[in-house]
């Protein structure tokens, strides 16, 4: 017994050193990020704005989620939502004259770089300048840069334009040579997110849906470079057949590029642009430490307000739970937007849908919180790079709906996987044996497929799921359910083409998101507070949740860098059974 309560005693004090040790590095990170009173941004100053990582919707400004312990290194995530607010900061601060945009690979959809790429148009509306530099231009970096008054590079680097691509994987023979059969079950001729198991190839359906979509955002893409660098578009087209754009000299010939320098000339041209001394200091500061001054005013300013636009950030894959920052949990997404709802304060509500869909069953949790909302409050719908599928279930009830040209959207459809093992148990030796007290108690197990009668429950399910879905969308877009079902039956759309068929009202971003809710409540002459959901927490919740947070998911991404993404698609696909509604590819553009 003596033994028993040392090892406890042990085991106690280890934990309670680790968790004193977490405490310790949060309370550390939180003084370096809000205890210094150091000004900022000091007088005659640029702001630099380098993108190299990965953009989302929101991000936590919990220090501790900031901090790996594995590497001792931070997480380079960084926030759509942040990076807007500095910009539109930075426009009215008399302390930025300009931005210096330092591209080279950025991992964000097209449609979150136009919302960048839209607001430093207004930056620049303003009079102030924003210069480009990079050593090297991938496709969505220069697309991006391309906006600024001039573009200059490094004279050994690149601009990469070769086009628009999707690639889808396919598992089939895979499963076969496993001895895994899928058993599927769709309705929509489009929805091809089962085909990534059920074929080798794109069926015909698909292929002409995602040729027309790359198409649009190809489009998208040519016109912007072209109209921001005075270029033909056809001569886009030209050389990204030929791959023309080599090096730096022919890009500067094609009008690519305006300057090839190294990058301290290039500082040097800054200052010319900002009318101070060659042999002078160039004031800058981080976007970084331009959001963390952000940061820290809103842990220290009274936010409340009698007149409140909230919104509500949903972003990653749909799931029936509790979700986190990759995720839409049916659980806390619902919780937020009834939070709003219930606030008096709270006039208009935007949802921000970040999604490619996911399950079913909690899109329509989310949905019928989005329903109620909309009923009592005017509630308004951002897309991001996609809200398609269940993305788009939740988006239907909306009072308006806007989105990117190059949204991802629409695919209305829903389709429903069950995988049986039953060669590959054989092939293992496994067997198993059953005993039930109904004929179908065994449904659904991974040793035998499902049979005629369950298969025939299943598609009567998945047919009642669609029904629902289409009414949803009928009801929220005034339309009937033959016109949804004729846009529908899993058809995947481009933002643009979505406002050409009623599924979306206005092209925008959350800008213009905002915008409409203001002015559908009528408070544009009022004294309003954007309020963002999830909310940011006061430091000690915030060092608190990061102890208790998940060091493995940090661990992962760290280990796996930019292929981070393929495990989330093989966790995703792990979880890809019962009734889904959700898109199955990634949009290539580098």
């Amino acid at each position: 017994m003596a033994k028993f309560f040392k090892y406890l005693f042990v085991s106690f004090l280890g934990t309670l050193i680790a968790v004193l040790f977490f405490i310790l590095v949060g309370v550390l990170i939180l003084i370096s990020v809000t205890g210094s009173s150091e000004q900022v941004v000091k007088e005659n100053s640029v702001l630099v704005v380098s993108l190299d990582g990965e953009i989302a919707d929101k991000v936590s400004h919990n220090p501790l989620d900031q901090f790996n312990p594995f590497a001792l290194s931070g997480d380079q995530k960084i926030g759509l939502i942040d990076i807007l607010k500095a910009i539109e900061k930075a426009e009215q601060d008399n302390n930025i004259k300009g931005i210096i945009l330092k591209v080279d690979y950025v991992s964000a959809g097209i449609s979150t770089l136009t919302e960048i790429r839209d607001a430093l148009e207004d930056f620049k509306a303003s009079g102030k300048f924003v210069l480009s530099y990079s050593d090297f231009y991938t496709q969505k970096a220069y697309y991006l840069s391309s906006v600024a008054q001039k573009v200059y590079m490094n004279p050994e680097g690149q601009v990469m334009l070769q086009g628009v691509s999707i690639r889808t994987t396919h598992f089939k023979s895979a499963l076969e040579k496993l001895g895994i059969k899928p058993q599927i079950i769709r309705h929509g001729k489009y929805k091809s997110a089962v085909e990534i198991i059920s074929e080798d190839k794109m069926s015909d359906a698909s292929r002409y849906q995602m040729k027309e979509m790359i198409d649009d955002i190809w489009s998208h893409l040519k016109n912007s470079i072209a109209a921001s660098r005075n270029i033909q578009v056809a001569d886009i087209d030209t050389w990204a057949d030929s791959l023309t754009i080599r090096n730096g000299k022919i890009a500067k010939e094609k009008g690519l590029i305006d300057e090839i320098k190294y990058f301290d000339e290039f500082l040097l041209e800054c200052k010319d642009s900002m009318k101070i001394a060659q042999d002078a200091d160039l004031n800058s500061v981080s976007l970084s430490a331009y959001i963390n001054e952000m940061v820290t005013e809103e842990f220290s300013v009274v936010t409340e307000s009698e007149t409140q636009v909230a919104v509500i950030v949903a972003q990653g894959n749909i799931i029936p739970s509790e979700g986190d920052d990759e995720s839409i949990g049916s659980e806390n997404v619902s919780r937020m937007i009834r939070k709003a709802r219930l606030d008096k304060n709270v006039r208009a509500i935007v949802l921000r849908v970040n999604s490619g869909g996911g399950s079913a069953l909690a899109s329509e949790a989310i949905w019928r919180e989005c329903k109620l909302s909309a009923e009592q409050k005017t509630f308004v719908v951002s897309m991001g790079d996609a809200a398609a599928s269940g993305g788009y279930y939740i988006a239907a009830p909306a009072d308006y709906i806007v989105a990117q040209p190059t949204t991802i959207t629409g695919s209305i459809g829903v389709f429903g996987v069950f995988f049986s093992g039953v060669e590959l148990l054989n092939d293992l030796g496994i067997t198993s044996d059953v005993v039930t007290s109904n004929a179908n108690a065994d449904m659904g197990t991974f040793a035998r497929p499902l049979n005629p009668q369950e298969v025939k429950v299943m598609e009567l399910g998945i047919e009642d799921v669609y029904q629902t879905f289409t009414k949803h969308v009928a009801e929220g877009r005034k339309k009937t359910q033959p016109e949804v079902d004729s846009v529908g039956q899993g058809r995947v759309w481009t933002g643009a083409d979505a406002l050409s068929i009623g599924l979306v009202d206005k092209l925008g971003g959350l800008k213009t998101a905002l915008k409409v809710a203001i002015d559908m409540e009528g408070i544009a002459d009022s004294v309003y507070v954007v309020k963002y959901y999830p909310e940011v927490l006061d430091p000690f919740s915030a060092i608190m949740k990061g102890i208790t947070g998940n060091t493995v998911s940090t661990q992962v991404k760290e280990t796996l860098g930019e292929n981070y993404k393929y495990y989330k698609a093989l966790v995703s696909a792990s979880k890809t059974e019962g009734v889904l509604a959700k898109i199955p590819f990634d949009i290539v553009v580098e």
